[in-house]
């Protein structure tokens, strides 16, 4: 996995499945079990399938400054670079 499917991942709100599955290069059966764990402490969601980033975080202890993709950063390189907000 590469730092920016990394970076596009936990920009999102959730994880899915399969997004657990490329973190930990498991099988889907490996991942329904990290998934359930991480429910089992906290469901922010409500959702199966799905679980929230910060519930992921929380989960195994780590900081959200290292993987949690500062948007506002991205906006302000985004307007740097082009000018404006219509191309956001």
């Amino acid at each position: 996995m590469t730092a920016q499917e990394r970076e596009e991942m936990f920009a999102k709100d959730v994880l899915t499945t399969k997004d657990i599955e490329k973190l930990f290069c498991c099988k889907s059966t490996t991942a329904s079990k990290i998934m359930r764990e991480i429910k089992n402490k906290c469901d922010r969601v409500g959702v199966s399938g799905i679980v929230h980033v910060q519930d992921y975080l929380d989960f195994f202890k780590l900081p959200q400054a290292r993987y949690v993709f500062k948007q506002k950063e991205k906006i302000a390189k985004q307007i740097a670079a082009t000018g404006d907000l219509i191309s956001l």
